[in-house]
């Protein structure tokens, strides 16, 4: 009896090892994701920052309460990897939290794209065949345009979009355009532009800018009736 106490007493001693041994499994798990969530929080608040400091007036600010919870559930878990306490709750909580705030900040980024490129990149791709160099304006487009889908999004990335947006623009200046001139070229690029459309100040500015020979108007196609 005495022998089947002692393996009974070892029997005991491995089920405490592997509860052990599984808890540390579970622990290393839990830490392996808190990780990953701290590296997207990183990521997201320097992204908040490389775009405050480019975009000034511009309000990326999320609500105080999701920024708080975010704060609190930090907290609490250093209070609880102190006492290797990490539940998954916890992070469950954070990642969702998290998650909030990465679909804030996109909406905001993607919301700031799309009116960057209804300001530029229309008329930059109408332009292109008038400029000196076509290839500087075609690099200032694809740069802008591989930014329409993209997130998440870099510092470096932000100053990448902005830079090419700002390329655009001093393009699109160099041309002199103003909202009329705008609205007769984008007419001549979709092949709506007719002999009304060319009034003074229009073929003043085609001169100017001795663009005669590059500006084609042509026949519109009309039905005929039997």
């Amino acid at each position: 009896m005495e022998l089947l106490d002692k393996a009974i007493n070892i029997l005991y001693e491995y089920s405490n090892i592997e509860e052990t041994i599984s808890r540390g499994k579970s622990l290393t798990r839990m830490l392996d994701e808190l990780e990953s969530s701290v590296e997207e929080l990183e990521a997201l608040v320097e992204f908040t920052s490389a775009f405050t400091a480019c975009c000034a007036g511009l309000d990326l600010t999320p609500s105080v309460g999701l920024v708080e919870s975010i704060y609190h559930l930090l907290n609490e878990m250093l209070l609880k990897l102190d006492d290797a306490a990490l539940e998954s709750p916890e992070l469950n909580r954070l990642s969702s939290a998290i998650h909030k705030l990465n679909v804030h900040l996109r909406v905001k980024w993607e919301e700031f794209v799309r009116r960057s490129c209804d300001d530029v990149l229309e008329l930059l791709e109408v332009v292109i065949p008038l400029v000196g160099d076509p290839s500087r304006a075609w690099a200032a487009v694809s740069k802008i345009k591989n930014f329409l889908e993209k997130w998440p999004v870099s510092p470096e990335d932000v100053s990448s979009f902005t830079q090419a947006i700002t390329e655009g623009k001093k393009i699109i200046a160099s041309l002199n355009v103003d909202n009329k001139i705008r609205n007769f070229l984008i007419l001549v690029a979709n092949g709506n532009a007719s002999l009304a459309d060319l009034d003074d100040d229009v073929m003043n500015w085609v001169k100017k800018h001795r663009l005669e020979s590059r500006i084609a108007i042509t026949f519109r196609g009309r039905s005929h009736s039997n």
